[in-house]
């Protein structure tokens, strides 16, 4: 039987991108948002039902597990209900304003074993497989430059670009899953942040173009680049990476042509998709059937906390 799903918070620009998924191996059974025309269409597509306060859909008890997506300051306080009653969730990041909310929720979450899991969608895709071929890399590079902002306000979500509702701009919603990325690859922890964020391209109260330098305890380092820069354009982002160590060197530029050259100078080169939003659907399908183990071997709620200390860290330097 297909798990019962409850999708909290449809208004997010990512929920479509799980519609695949989630229509093919869940019984959405109710989706919620304040915006009770979303929730609707959304629901008719599931054949679910539809709510506009998605504490109604929480206490639902025909419920497998929730999909949360919804606005950052309120996310802490959907995992906090839905940990009460006991029911699994998948939490869109960052889960919080701040990695002591994150912290908090991890916490609770452990300590009434409700599984969670985050959609660091990164880890299924190219990159990690690329930096895989390094090890532990000595220094990387990850450019992920996004489209303009006001796509924000066509999707709905005008609340991301508002500090109070979102916690921050590009990096927080960007550069995170690529914090991730690194802390899997060095597996040792970062002592060391630097940032410089800018609001020049877009005047918005949050960050449209974000550089963060992150160094580990034993000298490891990576720069994250991140911004609301490009154009509207089919091509919707430009992507870009390297990572080397003593095993060699890795890079990928936009046009997706990945080249590894090992430590004796041999050069090999591949094609790679560098299209993150199919990534959401492979998660999804992992999620819906780690749901039978406790999502065991996906990415944790103290996975994202330790990520958000590094935003913390970038943020705390402008503000």
């Amino acid at each position: 039987m297909k798990p019962r799903v409850a999708i909290l918070e449809a208004s997010h620009w990512h929920v479509p991108l799980y519609h695949v998924a989630l229509a093919e191996q869940a019984d959405v059974v109710v989706v919620s948002d304040r915006n009770l025309e979303v929730a609707d269409r959304f629901a008719m597509s599931f054949g679910a039902t539809a709510c506009a306060d998605w504490r109604e859909a929480a206490v639902r008890r025909d419920l497998d597990m929730a999909f949360v997506f919804g606005r950052h300051r309120e996310m802490p306080e959907i995992a906090r209900t839905l940990i009460a009653r006991g029911l699994p969730f998948c939490i869109e990041k960052p889960a919080g304003l701040s990695s002591t909310q994150v912290y908090e929720i991890a916490k609770l979450a452990s300590e009434a074993n409700v599984p969670t899991t985050v959609p660091f969608v990164q880890r299924v895709g190219p990159l990690a497989t690329l930096l895989q071929k390094v090890g532990r890399p000595d220094h990387a590079t990850f450019r992920f430059i996004a489209g303009p902002p006001d796509r924000y306000i066509r999707s709905g979500c005008e609340w991301m670009l508002d500090p109070m509702e979102a916690g921050g701009g590009c990096f927080i919603n960007l550069g995170i899953h690529f914090i991730d990325l690194f802390l899997q690859a060095v597996a040792e922890p970062i002592t060391r942040v630097q940032s410089a964020l800018h609001q020049r391209a877009h005047n918005t109260l949050v960050e449209d173009h974000a550089v963060v330098l992150m160094e580990t305890i034993s000298g490891r380092s990576a720069v994250v680049e991140t911004g609301y820069l490009f154009p509207n354009s089919p091509r919707k982002r430009e992507v870009s990476f390297y990572a080397s160590s003593a095993a060699g060197y890795v890079s990928v530029g936009d046009d997706g042509i990945a080249t590894f050259t090992d430590a004796a100078g041999n050069s090999f080169v591949e094609q790679i998709d560098l299209d993150s939003d199919p990534l959401y659907n492979q998660f999804a399908k992992r999620v819906l059937l780690g749901l039978a183990d406790g999502f065991r071997g996906l990415p944790s709620l103290s996975e994202l906390a330790i990520a958000m200390e590094v935003v913390d860290q970038a943020y705390a330097q402008v503000h």
